[in-house]
């Protein structure tokens, strides 16, 4: 899970507001109660989606996999560095 920097949300990043329904069910499946009150948005993967039309992606919750796919042409999701490299 994470949140959208200023500048993805000033470009159109959808960001969801973790609530006390998700809170629960996140504390169920074992994540941090950090997640509550955090407002975390979606991201592309490099990898294809389910369809030719889609990419994988990752959900405001953080789940990953082929089946979680977007539609190519959505504009309200971030993407991520694959790497970080230091200077």
């Amino acid at each position: 899970m994470t949140e959208g920097t200023a500048y993805a949300l000033k470009n159109g990043l959808y960001t969801k507001n973790i609530n006390e329904n998700d809170y629960k069910w996140l504390l169920d499946e074992g994540y941090s109660s950090e997640a509550f009150g955090r407002s975390c948005g979606c991201w592309w993967l490099r990898s294809p989606g389910l369809y030719s039309i889609n990419a994988c992606s990752v959900s405001y919750y953080g789940n990953a996999d082929w089946g979680f796919s977007t539609d190519v042409s959505s504009i309200n999701l971030g993407v991520r560095p694959a790497i970080y490299i230091e200077k």
